[in-house]
């Protein structure tokens, strides 16, 4: 309850979005730590982040031009903006790789983009590329991109098939 009023009042005061940098998109790091819930009537849940892990640590590697904050009234899970900040690279993140979380992250994918001057990059980030033909059509017809990564040892996430052009 504490820390619901400490961020209640944050945000009142416009204390929890960092200043915009110089050129690049607003970048809010999402909560990422592992931890347990109780839901009423006293259940625990234990609850793992991957998914904010997997989206902080692409920020980190993709650098300040990587933001998240709302675009069109929907808020992507990353994205890089053209200097006429319509988007350039667009990234979704799953930290599944199972069917439904690759039917989402297509149509999430299709949305974000729909309406842009020119179509934006767009990129599935997950742990491992889906091995069926309707999925390899769909993401060849779509022009979408994807990025695997893994969480190693240590809860370091690790990239495999980013483009160093995405990168500052």
């Amino acid at each position: 309850v504490a820390e619901c009023a400490r961020l209640r009042a944050a945000a009142r005061e416009n204390r929890l979005a960092p200043p915009a940098p110089a050129g690049g998109a607003v970048f809010t790091p999402e909560y990422d730590q592992d931890g347990f819930i109780t839901m009423p009537p006293a259940e625990v849940r234990r609850i793992k982040r991957t998914h904010a892990r997997v989206v902080n640590a692409l920020q980190a590697k993709l650098g300040p031009k990587a933001g998240n904050d709302s675009h069109l009234s929907m808020r992507p899970d990353l994205y890089i903006q053209r200097s006429d900040r319509t988007l350039d690279v667009l990234f979704e993140v799953k930290a599944s790789s199972d069917t439904q979380s690759w039917f989402t992250a297509i149509g999430q994918l299709a949305v974000y983009a729909a309406g842009q001057k020119a179509p934006p990059t767009r990129v599935l980030v997950c742990p491992a590329k889906l091995k069926a033909p309707a999925f390899e059509h769909a993401l060849e017809e779509l022009g979408i991109q994807v990025v695997t990564f893994r969480e190693t040892k240590s809860k370091q996430i690790e990239f495999t098939g980013l483009l160093p052009a995405w990168s500052s």
